[in-house]
């Protein structure tokens, strides 16, 4: 058994939790781990990133997708631009990571796809390994709610790479935070290039770490 280890504080893993500044902790608690100590505060943090993960799958995702392709889509969070994918890395990793760990993956994850409003399980076949088939509301107001309760260091960067696409710079952008009809958002989701737009934001998120790497070593 191989086990990696880093300390932390813990009000720095909740908020990392909570608002996935560089995906670096979150991304990894993504997929199923074992938690040694019971402390409340990260026991709430570590919910809302999974539900968190969920959501931005679901946004990924077709209407129409099975449980092997949710967690497969999770799994690509924390691997989204990192650069290890395209040379070190065993590019069938995500692969084997949800096909040996496709039930831990189901006892985590499916506990909350009960509880979202906005996904359904439309097949209780368990053939092939694949388990459960699942539709989600495809509805652009479901979707642009989905977008509104994003983790808030991300959503952020999602929200100002469309502040620079030509079409939407007439918009008052210090308002969009205090939207609450969720017209900016569905902007965003009926626009062709979201899911383009979604993986840019992972990678950029990604890449924040090595900024904070590259920070940490100047100030040693």
């Amino acid at each position: 058994m191989t086990i990696k280890y880093g300390v932390v504080t813990i009000d720095d893993l909740c908020q990392e939790l909570n608002e996935w500044n560089t995906l670096y902790l979150s991304g990894r608690m993504h997929k199923p781990i074992k938690i040694l100590r019971d402390e409340p505060r990260v026991k709430i943090a570590y919910n809302k990133n999974l539900i968190s993960a969920l959501r931005v799958a679901m946004l990924l995702l077709p209407e129409k997708f099975s449980e092997h392709e949710l967690y497969s889509t999770i799994s690509k969070i924390s691997y989204t631009g990192d650069p290890r994918m395209k040379f070190a890395e065993n590019p069938y990793k995500i692969e084997a990571i949800v096909n040996t760990q496709i039930h831990e993956f189901h006892q985590l994850y499916f506990p909350l796809i009960n509880k979202l409003p906005n996904i359904q399980v439309i097949s209780n076949k368990q053939t092939n390994g694949t388990y459960k088939s699942l539709i989600q509301d495809f509805n652009p107001i479901s979707r642009a709610n989905m977008i509104q309760q994003l983790p808030k260091k991300f959503k952020n960067r999602l929200y100002y790479a469309y502040s620079q696409k030509e079409k939407y710079k007439k918009i008052n952008h210090n308002e969009v935070y205090k939207n609450y009809n969720n017209s900016f958002e569905k902007m965003m989701i009926e626009d062709e290039y979201f899911h383009q737009e979604l993986i840019k934001t992972i990678k950029t998120t990604w890449r924040n770490i090595q900024k904070l790497e590259l920070f940490s070593r100047k100030n040693k």
